[in-house]
Formats: structure tokens, sequence, C-alpha cells
């Protein structure tokens, strides 16, 4: 039940028999055939394009390299500086510090919190001076 229909197809013509035959084209010939003969080939311009690409490269990685650093080195000084800042609030406080164990130490302080402290004051203390010629020993 299918129909069978012949189709006739026109075999087409080689590109070098017919375009290259019209006049027009007879110069560009003489071009083509010596682009497709260097077809792939390297030459002075694609070694000078392609260094110039990698000169364009590197130098843009290097900037943005560099950048890189320089926004790491400044966000380093800045904690540097927040870190010297606490050193200075540090030493401030361990000055106060090292100031109020002095005045709990003293002899003034000492006088006026043995009554606080339910402690009885002595009068004379009398210190003992340790014998050169003698020995002692307690016996338990």
């Amino acid at each position: 039940m299918t129909s069978i229909n012949n189709q006739f197809v026109q075999p087409r013509r080689p590109l070098a028999q017919s375009y290259w035959r019209h006049p027009q084209h007879q110069q560009t010939r003489r071009f083509a055939s010596i682009s497709r003969w260097q077809s792939g080939s390297i030459n002075s311009t694609t070694i000078s394009l392609a260094f110039g690409l990698f000169i364009i490269l590197s130098i843009s990685f290097l900037g943005f390299f560099y950048l890189g650093q320089v926004l790491n080195t400044a966000s380093q000084g800045s904690d540097i500086q927040q870190l010297e800042e606490r050193i200075v609030e540090l030493k401030e406080k361990q000055r106060q510090v090292e100031l109020e164990g002095a005045q709990l130490r003293s002899i003034d302080n000492i006088e006026n919190r043995v009554q606080d402290l339910n402690l009885v004051a002595t009068g004379k203390v009398t210190f003992l001076s340790p014998a050169v010629d003698q020995v002692t020993a307690l016996a338990r």
C-alpha cells in the first residue's frame, strides 16, 4: 500500500569546478590555494597573538594576586591595631589590680581589718634568735 515515488537527484558539482571558474573569483583562487595549504600552520602572527594573550593573562593574574595580598595585609593591619588596643587595656587593668593588691596588703589596711575579722591585736612581738652553737630537736 505504499506508493513508489521516483526521485531524481542531481549530483552536486565539485567546488573547484563551479566556484573557481567564475572570472570574479580567479584572483581569489590564488590566495585560497595558499591559505588552504597553510591551514593550521603556525606563523609569526599566530605566535604574536599567543604571546600577547599569554602576557595579558599573566599581568591579569599577577594583578589579582597583588590585590588579594594588599587586602589581606590591610585586614591584618586592622587586626593588629585592635590587638594593640586590647594590650593597652589589659596593661591598665593589670596596673589597677596590682595597686589594689598593694593596698590590701598594706599595714594600715591589715590593722583596720583586725577588729572586723575578730582577731586579737598583739602588743609586743619578740623574736627568737637562733643559737649558733646548739642544735635543738623536738621530741614527740
